[in-house]
């Protein structure tokens, strides 16, 4: 059986007394000033990207030079949950300094350009590490666990 933190393992640090992170794809300790933030936390503190920028400049331009040449088709609805344009606008929360609603989704080991999905089920798949088993695993924990409720 799967430890349950072995899912979640966190192969990236920040050293606070150092103003610095370690990259998880390079592994190099670099300033936090090397890695793109991400939001602020409840307390007030930066959250940053968990790969410094050098190493997220490829990926960067990828995408880019992808959404200008594939825009998101008119009408689009998110493959997983569905959602419209209208409804994830809907959703978004008035204080939102970003307005994501379709990102395009892709093989992070491959780079190959999968869809446009919804930025929920993006982090989702992401959270996963895109792993068909440990999805699998997951939809047998819900259908096993919704004949109890």
């Amino acid at each position: 059986m799967t430890n349950q933190m072995d899912l979640f393992k966190v192969v990236h640090s920040i050293d606070k007394s150092k103003d610095s992170k370690v990259c998880k794809k390079c592994k190099v300790e670099k300033p936090l000033t090397s890695f793109s933030t991400v939001a602020y936390k409840k307390d007030g503190s930066l959250t940053y990207k968990s790969s410094c920028n050098a190493c997220r400049r490829p990926h960067r331009i990828l995408l880019e030079e992808t959404r200008k040449s594939m825009p998101v088709p008119e009408g689009h609805a998110c493959p997983i949950c569905k959602s419209t344009l209208e409804q994830l606008v809907e959703q978004l929360s008035p204080q939102a300094t970003i307005t994501q609603t379709f990102v395009l989704d892709h093989d992070h080991k491959t780079m190959t350009i999968r869809d446009y999905l919804c930025n929920k089920c993006n982090i989702a798949l992401g959270n996963f590490d895109d792993d068909i088993n440990l999805l699998r695993n997951a939809v047998s924990y819900l259908e096993e666990h919704e004949k109890k409720c």
